[in-house]
């Protein structure tokens, strides 16, 4: 699947990204992926909570359609949608 993900969370990941997730997966195992994938760069940019509280930290659209009204984070993921994560974290 592609991401295109915006925000903080994009100087960790890069602006986009093609995941490829097992056969039934869904928005946590996205946000675990992630995690595996870039916890320690976040880490080290001080963005860890992005990716620790995936959930609450960003706003998720698959193929268009915000994830709460799809399942929130049992939102299940194909191959061929396209993610787009937006990081909403920001100083005060």
């Amino acid at each position: 699947m592609e991401l295109v993900l915006k925000g903080p969370l994009s100087l960790v990941t890069g602006p986009k990204l093609i995941v490829d997730l097992p056969k039934g997966s869904d928005l946590n195992t996205l946000a675990q992926e992630l995690r595996e994938r870039f916890l320690t760069r976040a880490q080290e940019a001080g963005l860890e909570e992005i990716l620790i509280r995936f959930n609450a930290q960003n706003l998720v659209l698959v193929n268009g359609v915000h994830t709460s009204v799809l399942g929130g984070a049992e939102t299940a993921l194909k191959a061929n949608d396209v993610v787009h994560i937006i990081n909403f974290t920001h100083g005060g």
